[in-house]
This record gives C-alpha cells, sequence and structure tokens, in this order.
C-alpha cells in the first residue's frame, strides 16, 4: 500500500512468510483487545470492527460497543496478501471521492499492545476476510 503511505494512509498491511502468519489465530473483539489485550500480545489475532480514515491524516479501527477506544492499523513494506491489495482499492476509490472513507471490515493480523496513559494497540494486518463500505454515522 504504497500510495496509502504517501498519503499518510496507515492501515497497515502485512503479509509475513514466518511462522507467526501461520500461527494460531484468536478470535476476538476490538474492545477486548484494546481493554485486556497484553496477554494477546504479538500474537495473531481476528475481529471485525470500523475501519475509518480521512486518507491523509488519521486512520483507526474503530468498535461501536466501545466507540472511546480505537486500534492503530500500520503499513509493512512487505508483500500484502491479494485480499489487502483489494481493500486498499476500495478505500483509495476515486480521487474526486471526498467523503470520510468508512468500512465494516473483518480482518486478522498481529496485536501489539501498548500502553500509556491508556491502554491501546496496534494492528499488522496480514489478511482482508470481508469489507463493505459505509456511509452516514459509523455508530449506527
Amino acid at each position: 500500500m504504497k500510495l496509502g503511505i504517501a498519503r499518510g494512509f496507515c492501515i497497515a498491511l502485512l503479509v509475513t512468510t514466518s511462522s507467526a502468519a501461520s500461527a494460531r489465530e484468536v478470535r476476538t473483539t476490538l474492545c477486548e483487545l484494546v481493554s485486556h489485550g497484553q496477554p494477546l500480545s504479538g500474537q495473531r489475532v481476528r475481529f471485525t470492527a470500523i475501519c475509518l480514515t480521512d486518507l491523509l491524516e488519521r486512520t483507526v479501527l474503530l468498535d461501536k460497543r466501545c466507540p472511546k477506544v480505537h486500534l492503530t492499523p500500520y503499513d509493512s513494506i512487505e508483500r500484502p496478501h491479494p485480499s489487502v491489495k483489494r481493500f486498499d482499492g476500495a478505500v483509495r476509490g476515486r480521487i474526486d471521492d471526498l467523503e470520510l472513507r468508512q468500512f465494516v471490515v473483518d480482518v486478522s493480523g498481529r496485536f501489539t499492545w501498548h500502553s500509556h496513559n491508556e491502554p491501546y494497540g496496534s494492528l499488522e494486518i496480514q489478511k482482508v476476510w470481508s469489507f463493505k463500505r459505509i456511509h452516514g454515522d459509523w455508530r449506527k
């Protein structure tokens, strides 16, 4: 997602060829990861979330069940899975489409726990299982 990096779009897409990519995948929720994710740090996880981006400054993964917290996805220079490339193309869309990009997305990747003033985390997306663009208020 080289174009994404240039635009500051940080939905991170990484496919690794290491054993981590084929490791056991933990099915969870974004709320659980952000609240109690420290034991899952470094593991491959899968969950459904809202991907929200302005294509310029901010991209986050959100869940309407816990709207005040988020995960930060990030890019990699590694070869992305074909599903990630399809998602990237859908996110970029038409250049004249200035609407905030919002998608319901089912993703899996490596989770990293971070704890500063508040607990949060980041996700290295390895595969996009499904996605659908949504319009309007994502919290509804």
